[in-house]
């Protein structure tokens, strides 16, 4: 028998993997568990209602609970910071410092309503009541959680470079768009991805964070001497897919979640490309490696 989760006190938002709670001290909102495009519309309507009409100077959001599946939740963020007038910011807590990285490499880290404190609130929230699958989620977004005033390592953080997605991915549609790559055909690609996904009707903008993306994802599999580089696309489930594969094996299956060294240059394609599109997936199996980035063309919102 399914148990009933129990309502948090103070939650303003709560759904099977995450909770917003709102917090008296600093006034603003803790978020617990886990964010991805399927709850980004919750969390851009408690983002303006907590803007709306305040006196303070600004909004404070701990982040340190929370773990980021996708970009989606780092747009909705801007986006919410964007919107913000002169009088208002929002001050992020604890953000993971992959998506901080990935906020200095696209430039909102400079907007003038968006500020940055390195620790989360303290840790004096009861989270008796949350789901343990909650608690999890949010424990992957930290190495460390504090309980009895006691630092202890979190077992949901891996660290033996285990994948949780393994299962193959299904075969592209007959309907597709194939390219061969080459690093001579790089600039091909990205006028076929900027096309297609013009036709789909992409905004702009996302367009062109696809457009990044599979750039970066072949130039990596190029990088690596694999000259057998392939290029699908093609549009399904109100959604724009782009997929990159080659015969090489990547020798790290979270490749797309570690963050590079900051002199690693080159090495920052996979983990740049997962946080640009909606979602990303990858396989890499003993005939070959497949990476498919999936961006849709209308933001999902869950009631």
């Amino acid at each position: 028998m399914e148990r009933r989760r129990q309502h948090v006190p103070g939650a303003v938002y709560q759904d099977k993997q995450l909770v917003i709670v709102r917090v008296p001290k600093p006034s603003g909102l803790r978020f617990v568990g886990a964010i991805d495009a399927t709850n980004v519309g919750p969390l851009a309507e408690v983002l303006a209602q907590a803007l709306d009409g305040r006196s303070e100077a600004g909004v404070h959001l701990d982040l340190s609970r929370l773990d980021f599946i996708d970009a989606s939740g780092i747009r909705t963020l801007v986006s919410a910071a964007e919107k913000a007038d002169g009088t208002h910011r929002l001050i992020l807590h604890g953000l993971q410092p992959l998506m901080r990285k990935v906020m200095e490499l696209v430039g909102w880290v400079d907007l003038p309503t968006l500020y940055f404190a390195d620790t989360g609130f303290p840790d004096d929230h009861d989270i008796s009541q949350l789901d343990q699958s909650i608690i999890d989620k949010g424990g992957r977004s930290h190495h460390f959680s504090h309980e009895a005033s006691t630092a202890t390592s979190t077992d949901g953080n891996r660290t033996d470079g285990s994948a949780p997605a393994d299962a193959p991915l299904p075969p592209p549609p007959r309907q597709r768009y194939v390219l061969p790559l080459t690093i001579h055909r790089l600039h091909a690609m990205r006028a076929v991805v900027a096309a297609e996904a013009a036709k789909a009707g992409l905004a702009k903008e996302r367009a062109s964070n696809l457009v990044i993306a599979a750039n970066e994802v072949a130039t990596n599999s190029l990088r690596q001497g694999r000259d057998t580089a392939v290029l699908r696309i093609w549009k399904e489930d109100e959604a724009l897919v782009c997929e990159v594969s080659d015969r090489g094996q990547l020798v790290s299956p979270l490749a797309d979640r570690q963050e590079p060294a900051p002199d690693l240059g080159a090495g920052r394609g996979l983990w740049l490309a997962n946080h640009l599109c909606d979602l990303m997936q990858l396989r890499s199996e003993p005939d070959g490696t497949t990476v498919r980035l999936r961006m849709w063309l209308k933001q999902p919102v869950r009631n």
